[in-house]
């Protein structure tokens, strides 16, 4: 007798929406030479830290079987996660899911075939027998064509072809832009502040939070302009007040009776402003999930 499939009709609206949700990571985390992999892993990792404050025992001890079986990893990968998080491990990527023209990159400076005598990346032809660019594309990249990473690879400037057949590598890395490492953690730590606000709205007992959001279809252009001109000036404005208004208590005095022990200890709390349009990105179009059948309101908790 066949098993019934579990029916996952359901869940597709959240997963397109999920993945909508990260197109502008991916955006980011991509021009900064991110693969899959690198996702693969950070999703995982994100996983267990979950997981592993749900899944401690009374004693406080962290039970890796139940954290298996809440994340759906194998008890050996919770493990390895675990010692990642424990700061006895490094955070690496499976290599066949990395960006290939990153693992073509990382092979031309390290591989001895494709180094010269000073241990320099050679100048390589396109084509021809090894090594070559093909040959090393072959070799390092699966089934991509070699054209399709040598194209990708010039539009971030990792190599330069020469103009008689021939291609020089001039950087390491595949990040292109502004996307240095730098920007790449600001934008992280900026997109879990607002996560975390979100999340802590949903939840109970996460302390007094607020987000809010509107959304407005104004016409013609030149109104949405004046509109974005306005409310940006106005969030710049409420971001510089909340500066003053911070240093003008810190230079009062605490009221009388104030613990000097809570004083010593700052609470951290974060204020965040966005104004952004529904103009499409360059690029293949997001995946649409199904209408909600009630509009998004702002949700607030506590006062």
């Amino acid at each position: 007798m066949n098993k019934r499939q579990p029916d996952s009709s359901t869940s597709q609206p959240v997963l397109k929406a999920l993945a909508n949700a990260l197109l502008p990571a991916v955006r980011v985390f991509q021009m900064g030479g991110f693969g899959v992999g690198e996702f693969e892993v950070a999703a995982r990792l994100a996983f267990v830290q979950v997981a592993a404050v749900q899944g401690r025992t009374k004693g406080g001890r962290t039970n890796v079987s139940r954290i298996a079986a809440m994340t759906g990893l194998t008890r050996k990968e919770v493990r390895q996660l675990l010692q990642i998080l424990e700061a006895k491990g490094r955070l690496v990527a499976p290599s066949t899911s990395r960006q290939r023209t990153a693992r073509v990159l990382e092979a031309w400076r390290t591989d001895p075939l494709y180094l010269d005598d000073r241990g320099r990346p050679r100048v390589l032809s396109v084509a021809g027998a090894e090594p070559s660019f093909r040959t090393l594309v072959r070799s390092y990249a699966g089934d991509v064509t070699p054209t399709s990473v040598l194209r990708e690879l010039e539009r971030t400037g990792a190599v330069r072809s020469t103009g008689d057949g021939y291609v020089r590598c001039r950087s390491s890395s595949t990040a292109s832009g502004a996307a240095d490492s730098a920007f790449l953690l600001e934008f992280a730590q900026r997109l879990q502040e607002f996560a975390s606000a979100m999340a802590a709205a949903a939840e109970t007992g996460e302390g007094r939070v607020f987000y809010g959001f509107r959304e407005a279809a104004i016409s013609p252009p030149d109104l949405a302009r004046l509109f974005r001109t306005t409310f940006a000036d106005r969030a710049a404005s409420l971001l510089d007040g909340a500066d003053r208004w911070v240093a003008s208590r810190q230079r009062q005095r605490p009221p009388r009776g104030h613990a000097v022990e809570a004083e010593a200890r700052p609470v951290s709390v974060r204020l965040g402003v966005f104004l952004s349009d529904s103009q499409p990105p360059a690029g293949p179009a997001p995946l649409k999930p199904a209408p909600a059948k009630t509009p998004v309101k702002a949700r607030r908790s506590g006062r």
